[in-house]
This record gives structure tokens, C-alpha cells and sequence, in this order.
């Protein structure tokens, strides 16, 4: 119903002419200036999490075989932050094959990690995923479903944002010619974001892997229980790639999306181009602001 909704929403843009910016353009148009600023603000608030929590990730996974102290994990995210902004304004955007074939060997290796997590799925396991569903079960037998209100919140919310995601950053960033080009996208986006993001999760929560030590680099750690150290190796790997990926689609698509409204509000300054027709301006002032929150935030 969601994918349905979404459809008929870039069909009405595309009917008045409105290429790009996603639920701000769509917000603008049915709304007007007020709440497209409510849409915007949501959205890009999405884009700096995205960022900042994906530069975390990706450090925390790569090296948490590596023993490192939190100084030098510091210099290795801001050095992700900077370092995909200085590739931005060089005007070195996302390259469609080669995030293709980053994808395919993520899932070759997801597929692994999943086999592998069945192969290994004890009685142990076994009574874990018994007490989390006893334990949700009880939430309403009890009458405490507001206690895990804020878990289906966020669950709705994922969804709607991983759709919102696939949506804003391919229309956003002028990758399709349409929108009914990206259905086949939605069609992927739910097979992985329902069934094996859940699947993955429930392996490693239910696996010998202490949740409560592990947060920052649970799948990482279930790798190396399940194929030994050196597949963990690769799913670190694999992790910190991919999530340094998310970096520069957030930078990329946030970007794309203040120049719309820079564009709409004759903020010419603001999305003047380099010789490499690059938004240097904004991807700068993006990459302070994503530092600023690790910095506030104690990464």
C-alpha cells in the first residue's frame, strides 16, 4: 500500500513538471511553502543521522578486531566525513556499477553469514527467541503495550524512511529518467528491508554474541562465530564499505535537495558550482555540520 502511495505521488510530480526533491517538491506542491519547510526539515534531519551514525558503524566494524583507542577511531571518522566531501567537490559521485558489484558481493557474503547463523542455530538460540517473543507477547497480555510503543514507532518509521530513502536519492540525484523506473528498486528495497534485515537481526541477537558488549559491531562479531575470525574480517570489511556508501548518498542527496529549495528562494550564492560541477559550497558546510555532531555527541 506504502509503494502504491509512493507511485501515485511521483506520478502527480511528474504530471506538473516537477523533476527531483522528492517529499519536499510533493509537500510544496499539495501543501505549500509552510509545510514543504515541516517536509524538508524531516527529511534532511534523516540525511545528517544517516551520515553521522553510518561514519560511526563503518569505523566501529571495521576495526573492531583491531583494539583501537577512541582518538584514533576519532581521526578515522572525521577522515570518512572529510574525505567523501573533498570526493564530492572533485566531483566524484557515486559510480552506478561499481556500487552494483559492491552490492552483489555484500549480499554473497550476507548469504554466507545467514547460512552459516541457521547451521548454528542451537537450543540456546532456541530459548532466546522463545523468551523475546514470550516477552512480547506479555506486553499486551499485561497491558504494558505502551512500553514497546516506541519500538513499533520506530519500526514504521524505518520502513517509511528506507522508501523515502530509495525514492528522494535516485529522483533526487536525476539517476532515473522516471518514476516508474524504480519499481523494481522498491521490489528489492522490500525484500531486503522485510525479510532479510529481520532475519539477519534475529541470528545475531539470538546467537552466543553478547548484544550489551557488541552493540556497534553485532554482525560482525556473529561472523567470526559462525565462519571463524576471518570471515568476520570480511563482514567488518564488507560493513564499513557499504556504510561509508550510505555517507556519501546522504552528502549527495541532501545536497541535491538544499539546492532545490536554494533554487526555489533565489539563493544563487549558495549552489554556485565549481569547475568540476560540484555543490562544493553546501558539501562543506554539510561535512561541519555532520563533525560538529560527533564532536557534541562524543561520537
Amino acid at each position: 500500500e506504502f509503494r502504491r502511495v509512493l507511485f501515485r505521488s511521483g506520478e502527480i510530480l511528474e504530471v506538473n513538471g516537477l523533476r527531483g526533491g522528492g517529499v519536499y517538491s510533493f509537500a510544496y506542491l499539495v501543501l505549500g511553502p509552510s509545510a514543504s519547510f515541516v517536509a524538508v526539515s524531516s527529511i534532511l534531519v534523516d540525511y545528517v543521522l544517516t551520515a553521522v551514525l553510518s561514519t560511526v558503524s563503518a569505523i566501529n566494524n571495521g576495526t573492531s578486531f583491531l583494539g583501537i583507542g577512541i582518538e584514533v577511531k576519532y581521526i578515522l571518522m572525521f577522515a570518512v566525513i572529510w574525505g567523501i566531501t573533498f570526493l564530492n567537490i572533485l566531483g566524484i559521485k557515486e559510480n552506478a556499477k561499481f556500487t552494483f558489484w559492491i552490492f552483489i558481493l555484500a549480499a554473497f557474503v550476507l548469504v554466507n553469514l545467514i547460512l552459516g547463523g541457521l547451521m548454528n542455530f542451537d537450543a540456546g538460540a532456541t530459548q532466546k527467541l522463545g523468551e523475546g517473543v514470550n516477552s512480547f507477547i506479555n506486553d499486551f497480555k499485561l497491558g504494558n503495550i505502551l512500553d514497546s510503543y516506541y519500538m513499533i514507532i520506530i519500526g514504521v518509521g524505518s520502513c517509511i524512511l528506507a522508501y523515502s530513502g530509495i525514492e528522494s536519492v535516485l529522483q533526487t540525484a536525476s539517476l532515473v529518467k522516471s518514476w516508474k523506473e524504480i519499481k523494481k528498486a522498491y521490489l528489492f528495497l522490500a525484500l531486503t528491508v522485510g525479510i532479510i534485515t529481520p532475519l539477519v537481526g534475529l541470528l545475531a541477537l539470538t546467537s552466543k554474541v553478547d548484544p550489551a558488549v557488541h552493540s556497534q559491531d553485532l554482525i560482525t562479531q556473529l561472523g567470526s562465530i559462525v565462519h571463524g575470525k576471518m570471515f568476520g574480517y570480511v563482514v567488518g570489511g564488507i560493513a564499513s564499505i557499504t556504510l561509508i556508501m550510505a555517507v556519501n548518498t546522504a552528502m549527495v542527496a541532501s545536497a541535491e535537495l538544499i539546492e532545490k529549495i536554494a533554487e526555489k528562494y533565489n539563493y544563487i550564492g549558495l549552489i554556485k558550482l565549481n569547475k568540476r560541477q560540484s555543490l562544493y559550497k553546501i558539501h562543506i558546510m554539510n561535512a561541519a555540520f555532520y563533525s560538529f555532531i560527533l564532536v557534541i555527541t562524543g561520537g
